[in-house]
């Protein structure tokens, strides 16, 4: 399955095989394979013949979408649980069952590059039984729109395999004729008429609350018994309106990732918040946020650097920060290149165990804490986003960007946004009304450009970045201020990007000086100014 939010290049390069620079010429001819494109319905042809003529051999079709909406009523007569996995007959339950692409670059000389996971059909049907369990208890009356999130995600195929399981009711259907937006009019009527649980990113939910905010509606859907959110975690004002708007919702948070065939952990969120769990004082130290505790087929647990080994080690020591990994039938079988499958995540002293790229603890309740990710990633309304393939592509815009860095920021409707900051190929007179910051001891001047945003998109979509990875906010560097490096040369981003970070939340408490940009007036705010702050 492919990731209809990529480019026709994003999906050539997925698609392609790799070949070493030392391969010959007959050598690659005989790895080109027929690729052929399948898309349901019309919506996305345009784009599949475009990635097509890029690939050798290779064409694609469109398949018909029979009705505009296609639903299954849940059925009494079936069990509410599904059958155990060693009454399905099948060739070999570990065989692999489907292809689901990572978010990935549209390079294949990066590691970064996509990936295409191969899970099996036993990973999936597990997967699937995990949610017909505490705190999902997915059952024959669940009824659910399948297509919220889509199905080439792996949340997405998860909760629909998990609705075939039970017996329960799934609604698939287009939201916009032409377009794959998420569209909260139609699911919210939707909900309103036949739904009772609703699977979804924070972006979705925002898209919604947004929407209700515009109509000035103050509807409840009191039908809505489960909310599952992937992707990332809510914040506390979503959180508070969705309980007043789905006041019979229980709200379930997930971590997940596509190695793992679905979630690694489930937090009950209307548990915790009724329940008022007591915050340790080690959590409060660490920060973090809890997602919750695994399944009983998924074991989870943390790899930290020690200096005795050259490779992480797993702990047992609660409240240690380290890369999250988990094991059990759930994972995945490897990675597939079309050649073979590899394996290149798996903790290399112990191949049950992968290793994902984020950090975190676990406390002494067995609840994971997820701290960030361990390589240069930002999840963006359930996409990943790696910030090299930006920077690369931005790199190239001489006209504009001399030198850059890009980074995730919080946002309430994404998550988190793509951002960037460049310094400049000459030094800009500011052209927009908008904040001026001061950071690192003062001597790097930095002003967030929503003009020159509009020429970033511009070049990002030239040279064939998907919607989601264009920087959405852009800080340019001013009066000849560079990146702060160290020794050896390298810009000390998260340094830069923490200091940007609380300059930006300093400034909205009004603790800063402010330069009013286009009149060039300036404003000093009563309470204080720019603190020195020390690198």
């Amino acid at each position: 399955m492919l990731n209809t939010r990529w480019t026709h290049e994003e999906i050539k390069a997925a698609l392609s095989v790799p070949s070493s620079s030392s391969s010959s010429s007959t050598d690659r001819q005989q790895k080109r394979q027929h690729v052929t494109l399948i898309c349901h319905g019309n919506e996305f042809q345009t784009k599949a013949t475009q990635a097509a003529l890029l690939l050798s051999q290779s064409c694609s079709i469109s398949l018909p979408v029979l009705l505009p909406n296609f639903t299954t009523t849940p059925h009494s007569s079936l069990s509410s649980q599904p059958p155990p996995l060693h009454s399905i007959q099948t060739t070999n339950i570990l065989n692999n069952a489907v292809l689901l692409y990572t978010s990935g670059t549209s390079s294949l000389s990066t590691k970064y590059a996509s990936k295409a996971v191969s899970l099996s059909h036993s990973s999936l049907h597990i997967q699937s039984l995990a949610k017909t369990k505490s705190p999902c208890n997915y059952s024959s009356s669940t009824t659910l729109i399948a297509s919220t999130v889509p199905f080439f995600h792996v949340g997405g195929l998860s909760s629909a395999l998990a609705i075939l399981c039970t017996g329960g009711g799934t609604l698939v259907f287009p939201f916009s004729v032409g377009t794959s937006s998420f569209d909260p009019k139609s699911i919210l009527q939707t909900v309103d008429q036949t739904v009772n649980t609703l699977v979804v990113v924070p972006a979705m939910i925002q898209s919604m609350l947004l929407h209700l905010e515009k109509t000035s509606s103050n509807k409840k859907y009191t039908d809505v018994q489960l909310i599952l959110v992937g992707g990332s975690s809510l914040s506390f004002i979503q959180r508070t309106k969705l309980r007043m708007i789905f006041p019979n919702a229980k709200i379930v948070q997930t971590y997940a990732c596509t190695e793992a065939a679905s979630s690694i952990t489930f937090l009950d969120v209307t548990k915790e918040e009724k329940e008022g769990a007591i915050m340790e004082q080690e959590v409060k130290e660490l920060g973090g946020t809890c997602v919750g505790i695994p399944p009983p087929h998924v074991q989870i647990g943390i790899f930290v650097e020690e200096l005795s080994s050259q490779t992480p080690v797993l702990t047992t020591k609660p409240y240690t920060i380290g890369t999250i990994g988990t094991q059990g039938p759930h994972t995945m079988n490897g990675y597939y290149t079309r050649t073979t499958t590899t394996t290149p995540s798996f903790s290399p002293t112990s191949k049950k165990w992968y290793l994902t790229n984020d950090l975190g603890y676990i406390d002494i309740h067995s609840k994971l804490y997820f701290c960030g990710r361990n390589t240069d990633t930002i999840r963006t309304g359930g996409e990943t986003v790696y910030a090299p393939e930006v920077e690369h592509v931005l790199s190239r815009f001489s006209d504009l960007v001399n030198e850059c860095i890009v980074f995730g920021l919080e946002d309430e409707y994404y998550g988190e946004v793509v951002s960037v900051a460049i310094v400049p190929t000459q030094s800009p007179k500011p052209r927009t009304t908008t904040e001026v910051m001061t950071l690192v001891n003062g001597t790097i001047h930095v002003y967030e450009d929503t003009s020159r945003g509009k020429e970033i998109k511009m070049w990002c979509q030239q040279h064939n970045l998907a919607g989601y990875k264009i920087p959405k906010r852009v800080f340019v560097l001013m009066n000849g201020s560079t990146f702060v490096r160290n020794s050896n040369g390298k810009v000390l981003k998260r340094l830069f990007v923490h200091s940007l970070k609380q300059g930006l939340v300093d400034w909205k408490e009004g603790k800063k000086k402010v330069m009013v940009v286009g009149n060039r007036k300036e404003e000093r705010k009563e309470e204080g100014v720019w603190p020195r702050s020390k690198l």
